[in-house]
């Protein structure tokens, strides 16, 4: 069973698949979409196949309420998680606009899985 957790919880049974894998690049290209397409979706919130800063922030930051950016969460400091959103999305943003959509998420999909 894999386990995917992004404010909410993605359980995968896929058992005798991942048995016969040494690492995550050897999955189906068609579980790789499913599990691409299931982060995405969490990401996006209002499900307009597009996701940005305000969105993910709005979701999934800002409903900790941490106003101490040397906080600590999840091991890691809360300024450090900021930056590493606001790198994310100029890593997968191919066209510059400052937003993520579906296509440039998945065009990444062989640097996610590697």
């Amino acid at each position: 069973m894999m386990t995917f957790t992004f404010g909410q919880n993605y359980y995968y049974n896929k058992i005798e698949l991942l048995c016969t894998c040494e690492n995550i690049s050897c999955l189906p290209d068609d579980f790789k979409m499913e599990i691409m397409r299931n982060i995405f979706d969490i990401l996006d919130v209002n499900k307009n196949n597009i996701t940005d800063f305000d969105e993910i922030y709005s979701n999934q930051l800002k409903p900790l309420n941490i106003r101490n950016p040397n906080a600590i969460v999840n091991g890691k400091k809360y300024s450090d998680i900021f930056y590493s959103l606001v790198n994310w999305i100029e890593k997968m943003d191919l066209d510059g606009d400052g937003k993520v959509t579906w296509v440039e998420f998945v065009s990444k999909v062989n640097e996610i899985f590697i």
